[in-house]
């Protein structure tokens, strides 16, 4: 269904002389709702009080002259439908003036792009000091519709093309009122969006609400155009200038498939060296392509040309690879890697490989499982080879070891010497009062035999006893 909004403007006609005026007016702006929905108010009022001499001497016409509806002063006959307004009588209703209102209305429904051809006066004879007539400005209705959706038409002339070749792109839509654009944009797979044409302008006509309009253009494809496809959109005032992702009202293309010629984008090497020692255990050469039909393994082709030779020997492959074992000085040379497709073309890139020289001894592999590290030290595996780190913790415990013994060997041998010390000074006094005795005591050389002999037999504590006595204290 159409969508229309209905615009109309607000007359005043004011006679000086008499202060009498009329004005005419839109009840309302109706927005971008379903046509046979939209109503059109036309409103024709006078000030109070106005003497209107005759029965329908209120009309609302045409600007061409057509008298549309004639209306009665208040307690006048019904309204009536002049020849001008008969298209109206089906959808319309007039509503006459009353004692309390001054109003004579036309309320048009269902408005249809018909309505906006005309323009509409009111006109009122009265009489104010003999007969007058008073003649509103000119009302005009302008309709706005919203575009629609591009027609299901053919879009593309083909979806299958070789690079560099044209394509035929035409869309047809409606692009509403007032007129709009078709535009033509292309999508590439990455979502990256440009427009590559636009239709002309049209100018907005009366009447007419349904504007058909086609953009066609030509286009010329890429390579890197394949796997996008085209979009045709619709856009005037209501609907805005959308951006190609943001609007409802659009058709696409399917996916385009370009066929293009096959290339050698580049070699690889693998190791990639500038001299390969001889005896290099490996060498792999991969031959990078593109290409729509895509390059299949047999059509891959590898040559060699060695140096100081214009031979060209072909060697064995597996499609895009060439392997090499134990490289020797013979497999210095030229490598060519030429691809091809359906399209029948040949595309090649070549790479010099220059073998010469020794192969250095590998590096053993020396690794921390063989305890390689002193005791305050971290084995850390750095690949093929270690390293030895000092352990911090390690070292600190040592030393708080070797501290402690060091401090436990001399608190024992302070303690050992002040015990000795100590011994010694008790036999030195000892040893000083048995000097400074009596003359009955025993002399300090004589045995525990020579008691027994002098005095007969003793037992031993009372010898000790004996011995003990002449040592006490006074």
């Amino acid at each position: 269904m159409d969508m229309l909004l209905v615009i109309f403007s607000i007359f005043k006609l004011i006679e000086a002389s008499s202060g009498f005026h009329i004005s005419t007016e839109g009840s309302k702006t109706i927005a971008d709702i379903e046509a046979e929905n939209a109503t059109l108010i036309l409103n024709c009022s006078y000030i109070e009080g106005t003497v209107i001499i005759s029965d329908h001497a209120i009309t609302w016409r045409k600007t061409s002259g057509d008298n549309v509806a004639g209306f009665a002063k208040p307690g006048g006959p019904d309204p009536v439908y002049y020849a001008g307004g008969e298209y109206l009588r089906n959808r319309s209703e007039l509503v006459t003036p009353t004692a309390n209102s001054t109003y004579a209305l036309i309320m048009i429904n269902k408005v249809t792009c018909d309505d906006e051809k005309p323009s509409f006066q009111c006109a009122i004879v009265y009489n104010q000091d003999g007969f007058k007539t008073a003649v509103s400005g000119e009302i005009s209705m302008s309709l706005q519709k919203s575009s629609k959706q591009p027609l299901d038409s053919p879009l593309i002339s083909s979806t299958e093309l070789e690079e560099n070749q044209d394509v035929e792109l035409s869309c047809i839509g409606d692009v509403g009122k007032p007129p709009g654009v078709l535009k033509w944009w292309k999508i590439r797979n990455n979502n990256d969006f440009s427009l590559i044409k636009e239709s002309d302008p049209i100018p907005d006509e009366a009447g007419n609400c349904e504007v058909i309009t086609s953009v066609n253009t030509t286009y010329t494809v890429t390579r890197d155009d394949n796997g996008a496809f085209f979009r045709c959109t619709s856009h005037n005032n209501i609907t805005k200038n959308e951006d190609p992702e943001d609007t409802l009202l659009y058709r696409d293309t399917i996916k385009i498939n370009v066929l293009y010629k096959a290339m050698v984008l580049r070699i690889i090497r693998v190791p990639e060296l500038d001299v390969y020692p001889i005896s290099t255990s490996k060498l792999n050469l991969t031959c990078l392509a593109d290409g729509n039909p895509a390059p299949t393994d047999k059509d891959y082709k590898w040559t060699f040309q060695p140096f100081h030779s214009n031979t060209t020997i072909e060697k064995n492959s597996n499609g895009k690879f060439l392997l090499f074992q134990s490289l020797q000085e013979a497999d210095s040379g030229t490598y060519t890697c030429s691809v091809t497709n359906t399209l029948n073309s040949t595309h090649f890139l070549n790479v010099t490989i220059i073998v010469n020289g020794t192969i250095p001894e590998p590096k053993p592999s020396l690794h921390c499982h063989s305890n390689p590290c002193g005791a305050l030290e971290n084995c850390v595996e750095t690949g093929h080879e270690y390293k030895c780190e000092t352990n911090t913790m390690s070292v600190v415990g040592v030393l708080f070891i070797v501290l402690t013994i060091a401090s436990l060997s001399v608190s024992f041998g302070l303690a050992y010497y002040l015990r000795k010390l100590h011994k010694v000074s008790q036999i030195g006094v000892q040893n000083s009062k048995i000097s400074r005795g009596n003359a009955n005591t025993l002399p300090m050389t004589e045995t525990t035999g020579d008691l027994n002999t002098r005095n007969g037999t003793v037992p031993s504590n009372e010898t000790k006893d004996a011995v003990y006595a002449q040592i006490k204290k006074p």
